[in-house]
């Protein structure tokens, strides 16, 4: 069946995520016939997609109806305001506000490792300031310039002060990633998942504690990972064997370092990470796929 072209609202387009979301969109085979950047507000800035540049509009004033698909990569609360008049439009609605990366970089070395026979898992998951779009960007860089300037710091898109600090998240949301990374799964492996939300910019991290009901072995551990084709192993001593949340900007797989079987051989332990904005990107636009199929 061939892919029809698309006319794609895209909210938030001018923010961490949108941009990442444009250039993910510009390199697949996704057809888009028109594409219309939104934002809450309207500043005059641009975005480019395949060469075209694009003036970004107002939400508030929009006709919905001139697209036939609406992607909202701003923040949830602005998906509350904004999704019923582009679902009243008749747009099918995309949900990029999500935690797409932070179900891939937990999901993806959990299910790598299922043929080794998980008992159970528990996660720490930390997550970069633009989890929370292009406002958590914000605060976090005028923190870090008020710290500097010795001037009032606001909290602003986070609990309490981000720059120089962390804290961990609200237990709601990560039980949210359980249970979706469970769903992912098909079986209920992962336990828990702490949420700390840390003072970076992109990228975020995890680290994974697996119990496994039979003995096992590093060398086996690590050949299930990279049997994997969404993961990228490290296994390497020094700073090679090392992966950071800078080292993966841009990458399309998680990466892996600092594996570990314990003593008894039934305790595995592992440091993911990923580029959030490109790993949630391809989720929508692996959608995007499917809905120009309909």
């Amino acid at each position: 069946m061939s892919a029809a072209p698309l006319k794609l609202a895209i909210f938030g387009a001018h923010g961490p995520f949108g941009d990442t979301l444009l250039e993910v969109l510009a390199e697949s085979p996704v057809s888009v016939d028109e594409i219309f950047a939104l934002a809450a507000d309207e500043d005059g800035s641009v975005v480019t997609f395949r060469g075209e540049d694009t003036i970004i509009e107002a939400a508030a004033g929009f006709d919905w109806s001139q697209a036939s698909v609406a992607v909202f990569a701003g923040s949830r609360d602005e998906m509350k305001q904004y999704a019923p008049a582009a679902k009243a439009a008749g747009c099918r609605l995309l949900d990029a506000t999500a935690p797409l990366a932070s179900f891939a970089v937990l999901a993806r070395p959990l299910a790598a490792l299922n043929g080794l026979s998980i008992a159970r898992a528990h996660a720490t998951l930390m997550e970069s300031a633009s989890s929370q779009g292009q406002g958590g960007v914000d605060t976090l860089s005028r923190q870090t310039r008020a710290l500097f300037a010795n001037a009032e710091i606001e909290n602003g898109a986070f609990a309490k002060r981000l720059a120089f600090n962390l804290f961990p998240l609200p237990q709601q949301q990560s039980e949210h990633i359980r249970n979706v990374v469970n769903q992912q799964l098909g079986a209920p492996l992962l336990d828990s998942v702490q949420r700390v939300q840390v003072p970076l910019f992109f990228g975020h991290g995890a680290t994974l504690a697996v119990r496994l009901i039979q003995e096992t072995s590093k060398e086996a551990v690590i050949a299930a990972l990279r049997a994997s084709s969404g993961l990228f192993v490290l296994d390497a001593e020094g700073p090679a064997g090392i992966a950071t949340p800078q080292d993966v900007i841009g990458a399309d797989l998680v990466w892996i370092s600092q594996v570990e079987v314990s003593a008894d051989g039934k305790t595995v332990t592992l440091w993911a990470v990923v580029d959030n904005a490109r790993l949630g990107a391809m989720a929508v636009v692996a959608e995007l796929l499917g809905a120009a199929r309909h």
